[in-house]
């Protein structure tokens, strides 16, 4: 499982790597990637479970339930992606997001969360791709969303380059590292001189192999090739 990671320049120089060990067997050891004060964002655990997450924009929120950061740690401490489900549907998700999980038995898909709902989305022949709206056949009533045009140009373009490539670090990479449609590509770059929201590009890219609890984390634009952090336990 991988994504890429979009967000304002600024943030790239606000960026930790956690790997927090338990004393006790009841919870497991996570290593994750993040901004410095979130308390996660992608990561793995110990029980080969690994977790990635993309923004959904929606005005639905309701205070009564769970940060989405929150809700990922929560997943992080669970096993397999019906438990991580279950930890979902239990404390529901105060906001709209998308949380790609993915187990030690092969199971993998992409919920998409909101306070009205989650939707399971199961893979295809060639597995599943999300980007940064609602695709799901069984959107709650009443939920919208607010997506950016270059969100469905990006899906339609990572399905496409997809189709019975095999996974890899290094096809996996290649995909993510796609710069048609530039500058909002898949591997989205900020245009000259622009700051805050107007700097959104491409920070890293996580690539997780989960069976083997390994992670390659590309620092930087995939399509430049930067240096890459490996996480394993």
């Amino acid at each position: 499982m991988a994504q890429n990671w979009d967000w304002t320049a600024g943030a790239a120089d606000a960026t930790v790597i956690f790997d927090i060990q338990r004393t006790t067997d009841s919870t497991p050891r996570i290593q994750m990637f993040e901004e410095a004060g979130l308390v996660v964002k992608f990561g793995f655990n110990n029980r080969a479970l690994g977790l990635c997450m993309n923004a959904i924009r929606s005005s639905a929120l309701d205070y009564e339930k769970l940060p989405m950061h929150v809700a990922e740690r929560k997943v992080l401490g669970t096993g397999s992606l019906p438990e991580a489900k279950a930890v979902l549907g239990k404390f529901g998700v105060a906001s709209s997001i998308n949380f790609a999980i993915a187990d030690k038995e092969g199971r993998l898909g992409t919920i998409e969360c909101s306070p009205l709902g989650s939707s399971l989305i199961t893979p295809d022949m060639e597995g599943v791709c999300h980007s940064d709206h609602l695709v799901s056949p069984n959107i709650p009533k009443g939920l919208k969303d607010y997506p950016a045009s270059n969100s469905y140009a990006r899906l339609a373009r990572i399905k496409e380059l997809s189709v019975s490539v095999k996974p890899s670090f290094e096809s996996v990479r290649k995909r993510l590292s796609e710069e048609e449609n530039y500058p909002l590509a898949i591997c989205r770059y900020a245009p000259p001189q622009s700051s805050g929201m107007a700097s959104i590009c491409t920070l890293s890219t996580m690539i997780i192999d989960v069976k083997n609890m390994r992670a390659k984390l590309p620092l930087g634009r995939p399509s430049l090739k930067p240096p890459v952090k490996v996480m394993t336990m």
